[in-house]
């Protein structure tokens, strides 16, 4: 005799591990936005396992993938958890100056590779995020 929970954090851990083996060897990029809305809604640590299944998969099949999560809306220990597990984190800042919008971002992790700790200035073009420096950030 065995159950098997279909809540939601499961249901999708099926269905990306499923989907992604679609795209095996070939480059492809995905985003979930927003994880903050799975953490908000489920229990945490069923989101840390759906995140580490999502992990083995990307590195069995390939690919890039990005977890939006909003700044300020979990506890310290969820977002320290979260940032602990991933490749990379990459803060989205934005300030005000008057009738100006300046867009920063800043990369706080990225394994396996040298980069750059600073603010890089960037906005936001029809093709996507361009940054604005002559410097090579990476």
């Amino acid at each position: 005799y065995w159950t098997w929970d279909v809540g939601a954090a499961n249901q999708l851990r099926v269905l990306f591990s499923e989907y992604i083996k679609n795209f095996e060897g070939k480059k492809c990029r995905g985003i979930v936005d927003s994880f903050s809305y799975l953490l908000r809604v489920n229990k945490f640590d069923e989101m840390v396992d759906l995140f580490e299944t999502i992990q083995l998969t990307i590195k069995k099949y390939g690919g890039v993938y990005f977890f939006l999560v909003v700044e300020g809306m979990h506890e310290e220990k969820i977002v320290s958890t979260i940032n602990h597990m991933a490749d990379g984190v990459i803060q989205f800042k934005i300030n005000e100056r008057g009738s100006k919008i300046e867009r920063y971002m800043k990369i706080l992790k990225l394994k396996r590779t040298i980069y750059s700790s600073r603010l890089i200035p960037y906005r936001i073009a029809d093709m996507g995020i361009e940054l604005e420096t002559t410097e090579r950030i990476l």
